[in-house]
This record gives C-alpha cells, structure tokens and sequence, in this order.
C-alpha cells in the first residue's frame, strides 16, 4: 500500500474515531440518570458495599432469585470483583456508578489504544464501539464486558509477558470462562 493511501486511511480513521467519540458522548449525557443507567453495576455496588458492612456477599435467596429470572440486584460473579470495587464503597452509590461508568469509557478506549494492530484499524475499532448498540447499551447498564474487552485486549497485546499473565488472571477472577487461557496454555507447553 502505497503511502498516500496509507495516510489517507489514518486520516479516515481519525475522523471516524472522532465522530465516534461525538456520538459516545452525547449517549453517555442521555445514560446518565436514564431507567437503565447503572443497572448490573447496582448489584457488584451492593455487593462490595455488604463486604464493608460485614454481611454475606451473595444474598441468601440467589438461586432461588436467579431460577425465577429475578435478576435485580443479584450479584453473580465471584468475589474478587466485589473486593475489586471496595474503594467506590467510599463514596455515594450514585457517585460510584458515575466513576464506574466514566472508567468502563476509559477503559474502551485504552482497550482500542493497545490492540496490537495498525492505528488505523484501532481507530476504526474504535469508532464502530463508540456507535455500537452493544457497547452503548452495555455501558448504560454498567456491566463487566467493556472491562474485560479492555483486559482481553492488553494480553492480547503483552501475550507471553507478565502484564499478559496478569490480565489474564483479572479476566479469571471476573469471569471463570475466561480459564480457557490456561487450558489453551498447557496444550502449547512444550515441557
């Protein structure tokens, strides 16, 4: 590919991400305060905040809840994202759904920064999230998966090194089927 063509590839690209951007935000101001606005986090939220009060992590009625297709409220994942979010137990609920919610936006966006691919197609990347009805709705909702695109990513991009190991075991500890790593790990070893 020629270079003029290049350049004018990462121009596009800039600009699409800046749109992109445009748009993300104009959600983000109609997200917040909106019915679903902070909905998943709610639950990981009250989940860290009966750690700090010396209660149960899971509510007593979770499978019970959970069969019933009551999922309000229920905290499903396992306990390291509840300690992980003890720090936002400091401030209001409604403070810490703003900060989860501005750090899951940054989060997409280190997350596109570091794929290991030309800055163009990261820009794209980018752009197209910033549009995306997934993405959108999954950040209005507050849930993990924007967390664990970022994580994923930066192993993606450190694979074989220790900041790829630790990313992985983050991912873990979020999500267990996120094992897979290791499962993958040991089928390539060459002991």
């Amino acid at each position: 590919m020629t270079t003029w063509i290049r350049d004018r590839a990462t121009w596009s690209a800039w600009v699409l991400a800046i749109a992109g951007a445009g748009v993300l935000v104009m959600a983000s101001l109609t997200f917040i305060g909106s019915r679903g606005y902070g909905y998943d986090f709610a639950a990981y939220d009250a989940a860290a905040r009966r750690i700090v009060e010396g209660a149960a992590l899971y509510l007593p009625d979770t499978a019970q809840r959970y069969a019933a297709g009551a999922y309000e409220g229920l905290y499903l994942y396992p306990p390291p994202l509840a300690v992980a979010l003890l720090p936002l137990t400091a401030l209001s609920a409604d403070a810490a759904t703003l900060v989860w919610f501005i750090a899951r936006i940054v989060a997409l966006a280190i997350g596109c920064l570091v794929l290991p691919v030309a800055l163009r197609v990261r820009l794209t990347v980018f752009a197209v999230a910033c549009v995306s009805y997934p993405v959108l709705f999954d950040l209005n909702l507050g849930n993990v998966s924007v967390l664990t695109f970022a994580l994923t990513a930066a192993a993606w991009r450190a694979s074989g090194s220790w900041p790829a190991a630790l990313a992985h075991a983050t991912l873990i500890a979020i999500r267990q089927p996120f094992g897979i790593f290791f499962v993958m790990w040991a089928a390539r070893w060459d002991a």
